[in-house]
């Protein structure tokens, strides 16, 4: 029902030991280490029944400095997480909100958590997230498989710029809404 934040060091020692909860079912997915010693966390929070994408970015106490809830109509997930090099965020995900199936969705927090944009890449069918990492034009380089049939999916890639516009590669064809 909540989502468990456990930091350790090198050596096993706990630092952090915290609970995240939304008030409903919770997850995470993914976690990164920010430079100020604090992290940042993703996953989904259930709101009204649908889960939504969650962002959590904590102090190096694991005390919650922003947290970020974001999707639409359907359900939402956040699956992986990089630190920009202004120590913003980008979340690589899935929402089938306004969509006809599951798109890719690749999301850019500032580091104060403001939504600086959302991409959705996708075409007929299913597409998703599962990670994503910073390049050092400001740009991102998310990772994800795209429904084939019952038995195959493909791997999909984007590489998308500093406001997310950007190009994917994989078998079949790719667009970004």
């Amino acid at each position: 029902k909540c989502v468990n934040g456990l930091v350790v060091d090198g050596k096993g020692k706990e630092l952090v030991n915290k609970v995240y909860d939304s008030g409903d079912k919770d997850w995470a997915n993914a976690l990164v280490a920010m430079p100020d010693g604090g992290f940042a966390l993703t996953g989904k929070a259930s709101v009204s029944g649908n889960p939504k994408l969650w962002l959590i970015r904590t102090d190096k106490q694991g005390n919650v400095m922003w947290s970020s809830i974001q999707g639409g109509s359907q359900s939402e997930e956040g699956r992986g997480l990089a630190v920009d090099t202004n120590g913003g965020l980008f979340v690589a995900g899935e929402t089938n909100s306004g969509t006809t199936g599951v798109d890719a969705w690749l999301l850019r927090f500032d580091a104060w958590g403001n939504l600086q944009w959302d991409r959705r890449y996708g075409e007929t069918g299913n597409q998703w997230g599962a990670d994503v990492m910073a390049l050092a034009d400001g740009g991102a380089l998310m990772a994800g498989r795209r429904w084939v049939s019952a038995t195959a999916n493909d791997v999909y890639l984007v590489r998308a710029g500093p406001w997310g516009h950007g190009s994917c590669k994989m078998v079949g064809g790719c667009g970004a809404r």
